[in-house]
């Protein structure tokens, strides 16, 4: 299924609950349909986005509540210099304009699976100091990703509207 924007949705829009709204930026789509299966059987929706900045579009057009991250982002077999670092600078320096969630408050978890070669071992270090609020090394097992969701998704609470002056 596709959303407005024209991007896959794992699972149709809600009123409300307690499922989390994530957008997965992932060049792997295979991957990218792993983590978001194992994401949408936890209740929650869940959009994949090929580059940074067809996630930052989603980001800034929607009420997210969580953005998992991909550093590196190969395209046509080169490395996209849109990739997860460049995400999160962006993502981090976006003005607080919009009626919910401002995007310098969205959680974050980077992953890479580029972390055990000399390097690019500090990738995922290097991710943290770029805005990500967690990192994940590939492979990860599905529960520990799960974890990580609950755990930074636990508190957000329905979308904050403004108020009427």
């Amino acid at each position: 299924m596709l959303d407005q924007l024209g991007y896959k949705k794992d699972v149709q829009d809600r009123e409300f609950s307690d499922m989390a709204e994530v957008v997965i930026m992932e060049d792997d789509a295979h991957f990218a349909d792993l983590v978001g299966q194992s994401l949408t059987e936890a209740g929650h929706s869940v959009t994949i986005a090929p580059s940074g900045e067809a996630a930052l579009e989603i980001v800034m057009n929607r009420r997210i509540d969580l953005v998992i991250v991909d550093i590196l982002i190969m395209v046509d077999g080169a490395l996209s210099p849109d990739g997860g670092l460049l995400f999160l600078t962006r993502l981090r320096q976006q003005s607080p304009s919009r009626p919910f969630k401002t995007p310098r408050d969205i959680p974050a978890i980077a992953m890479s699976g580029a972390v055990n070669n000399y390097w690019t071992k500090d990738l995922l270090n290097t991710a943290q100091s770029f805005g990500a609020t967690e990192i994940l090394a590939k492979p990860f097992p599905p529960a520990h990703l799960l974890e990580l969701v609950a755990r930074l998704t636990a508190d957000q609470g329905p979308p904050v509207r403004p108020s009427a002056r």
